[in-house]
Formats: structure tokens, sequence, C-alpha cells
């Protein structure tokens, strides 16, 4: 295998007062193409693809704001393009056995990715100072928005239909203790 990546980021922050935050944007691209000299393991017939990992855009945002010594409140948003991925275009028969057949490799894009993660973390005052402890509640993916993770194929009722696979398809709420000694 062969292949190149370039890219840029970029970033703002803000580092002093109650409401901090920060913000981040990458723009990438990383291909790659087969060198093998036997034309049956050339993949694209040796022209470059997007890799696996190739996402163009990225962006994330954080925001924290503090009402007091107390508690914090925070705020995450990412935004990511689509991962590159090979869909069936089609299928064929042989001797009654169906095949699918595919689209040249990493020809299509599953759909961006965005996700807000909200939370509220409450530190109290304490006398022993030997370790410091912090409540959290909040919850991931906030409009349970189901993002693409892989698409899967298969035959059914003789027609073959593709599906959407979404790992997190739901707000998640959660409650967390941590502590520092």
């Amino acid at each position: 295998m062969e292949g190149f990546a370039y890219g840029i980021e970029m970033s703002l922050q803000k580092t002093k007062g109650k409401t901090t935050g920060e913000l981040n944007y990458t723009f990438s691209s990383s291909q790659r193409k087969t060198t093998s000299q036997l034309f049956n393991n050339k993949i694209n017939n040796g022209q470059y693809f997007p890799a696996n990992y190739d996402r163009p855009h990225l962006l994330n945002f954080n925001l924290t704001h503090r009402t007091g010594k107390k508690w914090h409140y925070a705020a995450f948003f990412t935004y990511q393009s689509g991962r590159p991925v090979t869909i069936p275009i089609g299928q064929f028969s042989i001797n009654e056995d169906r095949f699918i057949q595919y689209s040249n490799r990493n020809a299509h894009r599953l759909s961006d990715t965005h996700r807000l993660d909200l939370s509220a973390t409450y530190t109290p005052r304490r006398e022993n100072k030997k370790w410091i402890g912090s409540w959290s509640f909040g919850v991931y993916n906030v409009y349970g928005r189901k993002n693409a993770f892989s698409l899967y194929s298969r035959f059914s009722n003789n027609r073959l239909r593709t599906y959407q696979f979404s790992v997190l398809g739901a707000a998640i709420p959660f409650v967390t203790y941590n502590f520092n000694f």
C-alpha cells in the first residue's frame, strides 16, 4: 500500500473569566492505493481512494461556565464528516448462488455525525482537605442523534437491503463521583 495525507488545524481559546471554552477545526485528507504488480490485487484499478479514517471536516466546541466555587456547567459539541464506505450497488447470481456487487473502495460516505453533551459538576466544600471530591451529572448525546457507525447488507425477501448501524442512538444520562488525593 502507498498513501499520503495532508491537513490544517485551527484553534481558538478563551481561558480567563467565569466562562471559558475552546473551538477547534481540522480539515484533512488521507488517501491510499495498492501497489501490487498483480492486476487482481489492485483495489480501484490502482487509483487512490480515501483511507478508512479519512474525515475531511472535524469541529469540536467546548464551553465551561463557573457560577461559584461549588458548581460549574459544561457543554461539548462535536461534528465530523462521515467516514468513507464501500456500498453494495447490485447483485447477481451464478448457479443459484447470490453475490453482491460493490462500488469502488470507499467511494461513498456515511452521514455526517454530530453530538451534544451537557454536564453539571458539584464540588462541596470539605473541612478534611486530605482529598477533594466532586459529583458530575449530565447527558451524552442530548438530542439522541443516531450517528451512523457502519453499514451492513443482507438479502431479505429476495431483495438486497442495506442498513445503517448506529452505536449511540439515544440520550444517555450519567452520574459520576470523582476524587483526588
